[in-house]
């Protein structure tokens, strides 16, 4: 199994939020089923053994669900998604805001900003074309 590197600042959320949330799951969690419940949901599918337990997602969901409730008042967990699947599945009592897709000015500039460091994009002006025909096939959504 590969190895997962993670940033220093990814690291300090991965070992206040996600380790001890694995932690307490231990044994009750099964990640079989949450392979699962990830597939189904973005694929929008599900396998003929999902079909004869319909309810064995929905019961995963229930037992991980509790673990994000106990956060610090006012917290938030923000969920983004293209699949409105995956949006609707978390059962929140809010409805999904629909971001507008940036226009390829816009987009460009996100994209610039993000894939070359900061006042050096002169540097790899030969990598400009490549990006900005990456930035027409994102659809207007850069980062996704």
């Amino acid at each position: 199994m590969a190895d997962i590197v993670l940033s220093p600042v990814l690291q300090v959320i991965f070992d206040r939020l996600a380790s001890p949330i694995l932690q307490a799951l231990g044994d009750r969690w099964d990640l079989k089923i949450t392979s699962r419940i990830t597939a189904s949901l973005i694929n929008g599918t599900s396998s003929s053994e999902e079909s004869r337990r319909p309810s064995e997602d929905q019961k995963a969901w229930d037992k991980l669900k509790p673990l994000f409730m106990g956060g610090i008042c006012g917290s938030k967990i923000i969920i983004t998604t293209r699949n409105k699947k995956v949006a609707f599945a978390t059962t929140s009592p809010t409805y999904p805001y629909y971001l507008k897709e940036l226009d390829e000015d816009d987009c460009w500039k996100l994209f610039n900003h993000q894939a070359f460091p900061q006042g050096e994009e002169i540097k790899y002006q030969n990598l400009v074309p490549i990006g900005k025909e990456i930035t027409k096939k994102c659809g207007g959504v850069p980062l996704a």
